[in-house]
């Protein structure tokens, strides 16, 4: 038995070295994908150059500095949803999130950090007509408020509108959910949400105008039954709004108020994203993978690749017409070309 020993100890020693060399060796499997189809994007946004901050379900934050050819992962402050975020420079920026979410980057979406906001209800977008000045909407007609550059914020509740409500269907509007928000100045502004609602400020949010009163006839004789909007934008007296049943309205800055633009040229799948683009119109995306461009009257589908069954929650281009969009099934598509087109790219 005393001559085995050496025998023993050598195969003892060859099977460690072996173990030790299969772990130190690179691994045949493949890395876990960086963007899984369980992920889901509510949020894309153009930082500087070709850098972009995409976010969402969980707190997940991704950061691409080449155009969404490569991503990394960021740290976020918590694990709540960000729904959406908003850049007033090259470096400093805002996410807005579920149960009163607010963060702040300083350094282009590299590095995020938790402020307080005064409030618990979800909030699903935010909007900085300037640096000191800015705003953010969401659930149970909240509206939040900062006038010093986002170091603190103030809640505030913008009051129901009951313009075009039937008086036996008052009571069951207890609140409204605001979806997008746009303003011009640190005075002028517009939210829309449930119910067909458009609703004004001209002095900074504390006062606002009911303005969706004009869309209603035809098919829609009572406010509750006119589709959510989730996107807006105005300019120059001139405005959008997109969302459900695939509704544009436009305002035409005439004075006669907003309109629906006939039929419904995208489609009836609800438009989730208005993205203005610097040379003129917008790119718009929504549910059944839907990518188009348009302008005022005349809208079209863009060229997308096949089988995006799930939904497209933002977009965002650069000035020189490259951009991003993200959507559910951890989609992430992007353009060359002004949005006319799009590729899928891997999150890698």
């Amino acid at each position: 038995m005393a001559r085995l020993r050496p025998r023993t100890t050598t195969l003892v020693i060859a099977v460690s070295l072996a173990a030790a060399v299969a772990a130190a060796a690179p691994s045949s499997e493949p890395w876990p994908a960086l963007v899984t189809p369980a992920d889901r994007f509510f949020d894309v946004r153009h930082v500087a150059g070709d850098a972009f901050v995409a976010l969402g379900y969980n707190g997940r934050i991704l950061r691409t500095e080449d155009a969404g050819r490569s991503w990394r992962e960021v740290r976020a402050p918590g694990r709540t949803s960000l729904t959406r975020a908003r850049f007033v420079d090259e470096h400093v920026g805002w996410a807005v999130g579920h149960r009163g979410t607010i963060l702040r980057t300083e350094d282009a979406g590299r590095s995020w950090t938790a402020q307080a906001s005064g409030t618990e209800a979800a909030l699903f977008d935010v909007d900085f007509p300037d640096p000191e000045h800015g705003f953010a909407v969401g659930d149970r007609s909240t509206l939040l408020r900062t006038r010093d550059g986002g170091r603190t914020w103030e809640a505030h509740e913008v009051p129901i509108s009951l313009v075009g409500v039937r008086a036996d269907a008052s009571l069951a509007i207890s609140d409204t959910i605001y979806y997008g928000i746009d303003f011009t100045d640190a005075w002028n502004g517009w939210i829309v949400g449930e119910y067909g609602n458009i609703r004004h400020t001209t002095d900074g949010g504390e006062t606002w105008d009911a303005q969706h009163g004009s869309l209603l006839g035809g098919a829609f004789r009572d406010a509750m039954d006119l589709p959510t909007f989730f996107g807006v934008h105005v300019e120059q007296g001139r405005g959008v709004a997109v969302g459900g049943l695939g509704k544009i309205a436009l305002l035409d800055g005439d004075g006669a108020g907003w309109r629906f633009l006939d039929g419904a040229p995208l489609g009836a799948a609800p438009i989730y994203d208005l993205v203005p683009l610097r040379r003129g119109g917008f790119v718009a995306v929504g549910a059944g993978g839907l990518v188009a461009t348009g302008a005022a009257e005349r809208w079209a589908r863009a060229t997308a690749p096949t089988g995006l069954y799930g939904w497209l929650a933002s977009a965002d281009l650069t000035d020189a017409g490259t951009g991003l969009a993200v959507g559910s099934n951890g989609v992430l598509l992007a353009t060359a070309d002004w949005g006319a087109s799009w590729q899928r790219v891997t999150g890698r």
